[in-house]
């Protein structure tokens, strides 16, 4: 009976897979393990009969044969990738995609998907699981610096990129212009055609009108010595008293005429007499019922200060007007203008203001304004105010004709940033790069360190251009103005040249030109100073990589990655490792980027078995095994049953 020995090969085959699980199961939780699979084929086939063909009248017949069991085919390695899990340590590595890690015990070299790496006292990245060392793409142990220097680099190149303002807005010289131009102007006024005596009524009335406002005169017997004889000044200071406002007076003039005058001088300036009862007015010498207006014209140079819109009592001889204001730098002006010993005319004025300023110069143009304009363009701090001294018998407003700032006072526009650069001895130093419009679409840039021991041999770069576009066109200035910055610093023999980058022509990948805003940064400088190792690192293609405390990073080295024509023909050597085989095929050997993988740094990979698939294989192998179990048991009674004939 065959029946033994091929249920015996089923439990055998089905043992060998239940091993097979057992093992990936074990190690689900081992980093970088691939599981594999169990393949089974049968075994030789013994022949009852052999196959006939078809012969005459009789159809053929096929073999008749049955198996002698199952044998294990070949146990694959699963070469899936596993989910890789972050570990946030420096030296964890995991693979993305083929290849496997080097490892070499001093004679053989090892390969592995678990990438648990450290550095040992000898400053070896090594295996921290079986402290076998990690080799480089080069060949060789990877041995890192743990205390290191980077030495310093010379500013050799700065790259400067943002926008200057196509909008200008200097220079500009400082301007002050007075708020309402300089008239001559005369007052509303009407004169009593009488002298007096004038026979008034206790109680008698008429209106002055001052620019539309009525103010109501009544005379009283108490006012006058003998009311039916009031005098010429009687009269006058009666009216005088009872106006009641700063818009008008009443006056005797020197012709010897009683006149009634608005305070204010201009065309707006309005005055009517307007009887209530009877006719006092008249009795008077006043014209009734007739609108006086003021005039007004443009003042000149020659035009009298008394004779301006602005004045309201006139000037005599030795009245002070006080002129005070501030130079452009701040600086205070104080002088006097004394009436009819300095001048008596606006010109006079204005001179006496110009000759008192020594950063400005005042002038009076066409349409009567007195202007007040820096000798130099740029920022100032003009100011000028005219005020009567105390005590003057003349005054005006001047208050309504004070100057203001009409035009701020403006360096050429100019846009500055602050940058380092370096020396070649690693020191950094603060420069201050200027740049400075030159006129429409061109400016120039000056450095300036502000610093002893720094000697700015050339720190000019003339005529930066830019097109209407806004687009740069280059640096065309030649000499000290082509792009280079030469510095000589203490202690250093040689000279120091910097060449600054401000983009491509035509582009706007660096310096640009428009709008009003400008606003310019350094992208970048190639200097840098000396630096202390802080850390490591491993990129993508699996470089070590130094990171410094100037910023810097240093490659070291590169872990090896090594991939094989058939992964899965290598052997298992235990401790996640696998050696090369005669059917794992051609060995590469290099970088990550050589096998079309990458390096993730701070992760491990996990084991890439299926535990559900695991216990669904487990279920199918124990199903076979009892079957064989079972396959024997009746084999075992069917022979039982043929002993027991013979007895």
């Amino acid at each position: 009976m065959h029946s033994f020995s091929t249920a015996l090969s089923g439990l055998r085959a089905n043992q060998r897979h239940l091993d097979l699980i057992g093992d990936n199961i074990a190690n689900v939780n081992t980093v970088g393990f691939w599981g594999a699979r169990a393949t089974f084929k049968d075994l030789y086939s013994q022949v009852i009969r052999p196959a006939t063909g078809p012969e005459g009248a009789l159809g053929g017949q096929n073999a008749q044969a049955i198996g002698t069991g199952v044998q294990l085919a070949s146990i694959d390695l699963n070469t899936a990738q596993g989910s890789f899990f972050n570990t946030g340590r420096t030296f964890d590595l995991a693979l993305r995609g083929n290849g496997f890690f080097v490892l070499n015990n001093g004679t053989q070299d090892f390969y592995t998907r678990a990438g648990a790496f450290d550095v040992d006292g000898n400053r070896n990245l090594i295996d921290s699981r079986t402290g076998l060392r990690v080799q480089s793409a080069g060949g060789g142990d990877i041995q890192l610096p743990i205390a290191d220097t980077f030495a310093p680099q010379a500013t050799s190149s700065v790259t400067i990129e943002g926008n200057l303002p196509a909008e200008q807005n200097g220079p500009k010289t400082e301007e002050l212009t007075t708020k309402e131009a300089f008239q001559e102007g005369t007052a509303a006024s009407t004169a009593s055609a009488a002298a007096g005596p004038f026979a008034l009524t206790d109680g008698d009335q008429f209106i002055i009108r001052i620019n539309g406002q009525s103010r109501t005169i009544t005379f009283s017997t108490g006012d006058f010595a003998d009311i039916n004889n009031a005098t010429l000044s009687e009269v006058q200071a009666s009216i005088e008293s009872q106006i009641g406002t700063s818009e008008a007076e009443a006056i005797i003039n020197t012709g010897g005429a009683l006149e009634i005058n608005t305070t204010v001088r201009g065309a707006d300036q309005k005055l009517e007499i307007r009887e209530v009862t009877g006719s006092v007015a008249a009795t008077l010498g006043f014209t009734i019922d007739t609108e006086f207006q003021g005039t007004e014209a443009l003042a000149t140079e020659t035009s009298d200060l008394n004779a301006l819109k602005f004045n309201r009592e006139a000037y005599v001889t030795g009245d002070t007007i006080r002129v005070q204001g501030t130079e452009a730098d701040g600086t205070s002006v104080d002088v006097s203008f004394v009436y009819g010993v300095d001048g008596t005319t606006l010109g006079e004025l204005r001179d006496l203001v110009s000759s008192s300023f020594d950063s400005a110069t005042a002038t009076l143009d066409s349409a009567g304004n007195l202007i007040l304009t820096a000798d130099e363009s740029g920022d100032a701090n003009l100011t000028l105010n005219f005020t009567d001294e105390v005590g003057n018998t003349g005054s005006s407003a001047f208050t309504e004709n004070r100057l203001e700032v009409t035009t701020d006072g403006a360096d050429r526009d100019q846009v500055t940033l602050v940058t380092q650069v370096f020396d070649s001895q690693g020191l950094s130093h603060d420069v201050t790069l200027t740049f400075t419009r030159e006129d429409t679409n061109l400016w120039n840039l000056s450095a300036d360190f502000g610093e002893d021991g720094v000697t700015v041999v050339d720190g000019a770069i003339d005529e930066i251009r830019f097109d209407d576009n806004g687009k740069l066109i280059g640096v065309t200035g030649g000499g000290q103005g082509d792009p280079n910055l030469e510095l000589q610093f203490d202690g250093i023999s040689a000279l120091q040249t910097i060449a600054l980058e401000f983009g491509s022509s035509e582009e706007t990948d660096g310096l640009s030109q428009f709008g009003s805003n400008g606003q310019v940064r350094v992208h970048s400088q190639d200097g840098y100073a000396a630096g202390d190792l802080l850390d490591f690192a491993v990129n993508g293609a699996g470089v070590v990589q130094g990171i410094y405390s100037n910023g810097q990073i240093q490659e070291f080295d590169t872990v090896a990655v090594a991939s094989f024509a058939n992964a899965g023909g290598l052997i298992r050597q235990g401790d996640s490792l696998y050696s090369a085989s005669a059917n794992s095929g051609q060995l590469t050997l290099g970088n990550a980027d050589l096998s079309g993988a990458s390096v993730q740094a701070g992760a491990l990979e996990s084991s890439n078995v299926d535990l559900s698939g695991e216990f669904v294989k487990m279920i199918e192998a124990q199903r076979g095994y009892q079957a064989n179990s079972r396959v024997i048991s009746i084999a075992n009674q069917i022979m039982q049953e043929s002993l027991n004939l013979i007895l």
